[in-house]
């Protein structure tokens, strides 16, 4: 459900006037292009790897306010491309074009991308499953993140 979170949140912002851009750092199984009905298309394993540029950014336009920059090809090593410098680049230019940039990720507990996707940002949004994610699954991931230097910002519990 951390996806259509970010997705409901980025339409949200997008409402509010806020320029408002959604990456989705999912680079295992990227859902905000369906979400969203882009089509597979180039994105930001495709940037990250040099394939591609910030053009392929796509305006969503039934919200005035609201970009996508979906997850582009799959790739065999996700981890190593959220640990580039250049996902480090892509965000330090984004945040000066977007008032508000959301970034989704693949489940925490699951890999280490989320981490590697969180240190590139100042904040974080858990999301947590009711009645499925254990306390020690969220101190675990709490931990992880703050060895990042992101800070928690909230957390969500989700029955999605």
């Amino acid at each position: 459900g951390g996806s259509y979170l970010a997705a409901n949140l980025a339409i949200v912002f997008s409402q509010l006037g806020q320029r408002t851009l959604l990456i989705d750092a999912n680079l295992r199984q990227p859902r905000q292009h369906s979400i969203f009905k882009l089509g597979q298309k180039q994105g930001l394993s495709d940037i990250i790897a040099g394939r591609a540029e910030l053009s392929a950014i796509t305006k969503v336009e039934t919200f005035n306010d609201l970009s996508i920059l979906g997850a582009g090809t799959i790739p065999p090593n996700p981890q190593e491309l959220l640990n580039n410098p250049a996902f480090t680049e892509i965000m330090a230019g984004v945040i000066g074009q977007y008032d508000i940039v959301l970034v989704d990720t693949a489940p925490a507990s699951m890999t280490a991308d989320a981490q590697a996707a969180v240190s590139r940002c100042g904040g974080t949004l858990i999301v947590s499953k009711l009645n499925q994610t254990s306390l020690a699954n969220l101190n675990d991931v709490r931990e992880q993140i703050n060895l990042t230097g992101a800070k928690v910002v909230a957390a969500v519990v989700n029955d999605f």
